[in-house]
């Protein structure tokens, strides 16, 4: 038994020795996972924002994907359309709440860079520049800014702001996508955030109220340059390509890019247990949870209640003012004028082979750039110009299809041209164009979806407003779709309608059905 006790002691050190050489193995592995474990892999970034270009610097050949929100990135990671994302790691928080199975890795971090707001080139802007600055100095000198840091960056439960909405010296209307918390969003139907507290203390001191325009992230620059907007907010990161273009106040904050995985994912990569301590919900506990966040919590229904409403407003006033528009449109297209009727056919060539969305900006950034008109009626404008063009050429079709006989038997008749084509020529033409004016009536209520990018908060906006604060694409989707739907099925009932109305032959058929007497 002696002579084996030294070997047992050997063979009890060298597994103590191989043991230790493991875990130092495992740690020395988890610790050299860097960006180069990305190359080539899909990533998801914000529409609008300098990840892209962060990514670009840091992994080789990144695939990368574009979204509007940070919503819909977290959707696409976790349904597995996308290997990573790269976020704010303040906002980590927010995106926890929502998503149990998405996780950071610490160790693929790397500094957002200086954050700001930002402001047009001209002596307004740098006016309005010069005093922020003065406030931000301010705050960071009195330590004021560090303490609004450490609460919205780090705590939980978050305050809404009260913004004032006017002030002896004006409003400053600001430019934000109003989806990143927790430096700006929405909450309880009102903005909030790290940003809007800053901005609301600085309106109270120096007198001014505040105007929230809420547009897409691609849009917050040119609203400013344009002169839309006075300024813009949105955890913008100063770039020397941005400051070409506006100016930045001094830093506000400087936040960290983190790279956000599924836990699996996570766990793959870096050897370590990323498995969500999260409880797993059934299906219809996750379905009552879901539709809690989307309409109940915080009254989002209203929400939705007013992004419809304005969308009918858009699609019902637009629609009845392309019809008028399009009559003219066609008298002008008919002018024996040869140059009347060139350049009105120009402009229904510019009209029908112009993207509607680029169209809309055009009207609201160059047209309408210089002058204070609410976005709501750009769109109506917009809308009402391009629905002119086709029911131009729809009118044009179908009173082109009326027998020239009636023409020439009113007229034999002492009618006058107009006269003639008032009383006969049109009614007919009107009737046999009703199916294609629904068709197009149809079309422009699913076209006004794209008001969101000049700062209407529409139907699909409010969707989108939604999304990004319960990070949940089912019912926001699935509500936004039947709402479109139930609208649609009103319009067809209306134009059906209407075709029993304007026809006698409709009309009398509709009363012999129902038992009544023929007129």
């Amino acid at each position: 038994m002696r002579r084996k006790f030294p070997g047992v002691i050997f063979f009890t050190f060298l597994i103590f020795l191989m043991s230790a050489f493991a875990v130092n193995a495992a740690a020395d592995e988890t610790a050299s996972v860097s960006f180069s474990d990305l190359n080539g892999m899909k990533a998801a970034v914000k529409d609008g924002s300098v990840q892209d270009t962060v990514l670009e610097g840091l992994v080789d050949n990144p695939d990368i994907y574009y979204y509007k929100t940070v919503a819909d990135e977290c959707i696409a990671l976790q349904q597995g359309k996308v290997y990573y994302v790269l976020v704010v790691r303040e906002q980590y928080s927010a995106i926890a709440e929502g998503y149990k199975d998405l996780t950071l890795i610490p160790e693929l971090s790397v500094p957002c860079g200086e954050v700001g707001y930002v402001f047009a080139k001209n002596a307004d802007g740098s006016s309005l520049r010069e005093k922020i600055n003065s406030f931000l100095e301010e705050l960071e000198e009195s330590g004021e800014l560090d303490s609004l840091r450490d609460y919205w960056f780090t705590t939980g439960d978050k305050k809404t702001v009260e913004i004032p909405s006017g002030g002896e010296n004006g409003v400053i209307k600001v430019a934000s996508a109003a989806s990143s918390p927790p430096f700006i969003y929405v909450q309880e139907d009102t903005y909030t955030g790290f940003e809007v507290e800053v901005l609301a203390r600085f309106a109270e001191e120096y007198g001014y109220g505040i105007k929230i325009e809420m547009m897409d992230m691609s849009a917050l620059l040119p609203s400013v340059t344009s002169g839309k907007c006075d300024m813009a907010a949105n955890c913008l990161m100063k770039t020397a390509e941005r400051e070409e273009q506006v100016n930045f106040s001094v830093t506000s904050c400087e936040p960290m890019f983190t790279v956000l995985m599924r836990n699996e994912t996570a766990s793959k990569l870096t050897g370590e247990d990323y498995t969500s301590d999260g409880d797993v919900l059934g299906f219809f506990e996750s379905l009552v949870r879901s539709f809690k966040k989307t309409f109940i919590t915080e009254d989002r229904w209203k929400m939705m209640a007013r992004g419809c409403s304005t969308t009918v407003m858009i699609t019902l006033l637009s629609g009845i003012l392309g019809l008028l528009l399009g009559l003219e449109n066609y008298k002008l297209r008919a002018s024996k004028l040869k140059v009347v009727s060139a350049c009105t056919g120009a402009f229904n060539s510019i009209m029908s082979g112009t993207p509607m969305v680029v169209l809309l900006m055009i009207f609201y950034y160059i047209i309408f750039g210089k002058i204070n008109i609410p976005a709501f009626f750009v769109a109506v404008a917009a809308f009402a110009l391009n629905l002119s063009s086709s029911v131009s050429e729809i009118y044009r079709t179908c009173i082109d299809s009326i027998d020239i006989g009636q023409t020439e038997a009113a007229l034999s008749l002492g009618y006058s041209s107009k006269q003639t084509f008032r009383k006969f020529i049109f009614p007919q033409a009107l009737l046999r164009a009703l199916p294609l004016l629904k068709g197009q009536f149809i079309a422009l209520l699913k076209g006004t979806a794209i008001v969101g990018f000049i700062s209407v908060q529409d139907l699909t906006k409010m969707g989108d407003i939604i999304r990004s604060r319960t990070y949940d694409a089912f019912f926001p989707l699935l509500a936004v779709a039947a709402i479109y739907f139930i609208i649609s099925r009103l319009i067809k009932l209306g134009f059906d309608r209407l075709g029993i109305f304007l026809s006698p032959e409709k009309r009398r058929e509709r009363q012999l059905k129902s038992g009544g007497k023929v007129k």
